[in-house]
């Protein structure tokens, strides 16, 4: 009969990380995350061979401060919250401390950053895959982060390998969660781009740090996409304490304008790009009443009280837990119903 032992730390990182970072999209997820939290106006995504070669994530936030330097990339270390109580108020994508000590894990991690005080001169850090700080060099830099990944995956040979087979849908999987944020994020300009083997990059999407979402949604899916679909704004105060609202864009109620599949459909609470089965069937169900067998082009932003919801219940924190999603999908679907006739 086997013994009962403790798994050695080095292989309980790995385990742990391999269940917080999934795939590309993850990885490149958490970075973006990185930067909006840390007040930047610009966020530049570089592929390198669609993730394979690398990911770069630039952007001009805050930059990192000296004194975080070391503690950086260590499991469970963040500025966000400091207790579990916090949870119920924080309002930044990040908080458990988890990615970049996951990622240091899986990959190589190079990060250079400076601080308003510290451009143009910056510092170059690298660390090694339990997340310690392993070297510290001056290196130019304006004011921001630059977080650089490579070989990523190369701990877990399996995953790397399946990446490799099915690298369209992969990446494609990573611009579909980029243009979730691409679209939410006003005042702020996203640029992505791909450089193939030797050939010069190829930008894929980018946004010009508008004002408007709608803006954001021409960017991205054009001018003929933001011209079939029409703004809602729900009233959630008799569904939950506290108020709350629903806002965004859905197909106009015209046959040929909805799609064939669920595939333009973005949700958010609070800004936060998410999964809302429940919700997205309520649009649905709506939209049906009017045209049957299309989905509509949904973008929709649920603006709710932080104690009224729970983001803490899945490894890429995309799985929200809504506290009273029955009386918001009733009142959903009445108002959007009035809203659509």
């Amino acid at each position: 009969m086997s013994v009962i032992s403790a798994i050695d730390k080095h292989s309980v990182h790995k385990i742990c990380s391999g269940q917080v970072v999934l795939d590309i999209a993850t990885a490149v997820k958490e970075l973006v995350e990185n930067s909006i939290d840390a007040g930047a106006t610009s966020v530049d995504v570089n592929f390198i061979d669609s993730g394979i070669g690398g990911i770069e994530v630039v952007d001009n936030g805050c930059g990192i401060d000296p004194l975080n330097y070391e503690s950086l990339a260590l499991k469970h270390y963040t500025s966000k919250i400091t207790n579990f109580e916090d949870l119920e108020k924080v309002m930044t994508f990040g908080f458990r401390g988890e990615a970049l000590s996951s990622l240091c894990a899986l990959s190589h991690l190079v990060v250079i950053t400076a601080t308003k005080t510290q451009a143009p001169m910056g510092v170059k850090l690298e660390y090694d895959s339990a997340g310690s700080l392993k070297s510290k060099t001056p290196q130019s830099r304006t004011a921001g982060t630059t977080v650089q990944l490579t070989d990523i995956f190369h701990s877990l040979p399996v995953r790397r390998q399946e990446y490799k087979r099915n690298i369209k849908r992969e990446f494609g999987k990573a611009l579909i969660i980029l243009q979730a944020y691409s679209i939410i994020s006003t005042n702020v300009k996203i640029t992505v781009s791909n450089q193939t083997g030797t050939k010069p990059s190829i930008k894929i999407m980018s946004t010009s740090k508008n004002k408007k979402m709608s803006d954001n949604i021409t960017n991205i899916f054009g001018s003929k996409l933001t011209s079939q679909i029409i703004p809602f704004n729900v009233d959630l105060g008799s569904a939950i304490e506290g108020g709350g609202s629903v806002e965004g864009f859905i197909s106009k109620p015209e046959w040929g304008l909805g799609r064939s599949t669920s595939d333009r459909q973005y949700f958010y609470v609070n800004g936060r790009p998410c999964v809302l089965s429940k919700i997205a069937k309520a649009f649905n169900d709506v939209y049906r009443i009017f045209i049957t067998n299309q989905y509509p082009v949904v973008i929709a932003n649920l603006k709710l009280p932080t104690d009224a919801y729970d983001v803490n219940v899945s490894p890429d924190k995309r799985t929200i837990f809504l506290h009273d999603e029955n009386k918001i999908s009733d009142v959903l679907q009445e108002q959007l119903k009035e809203q659509m006739e």
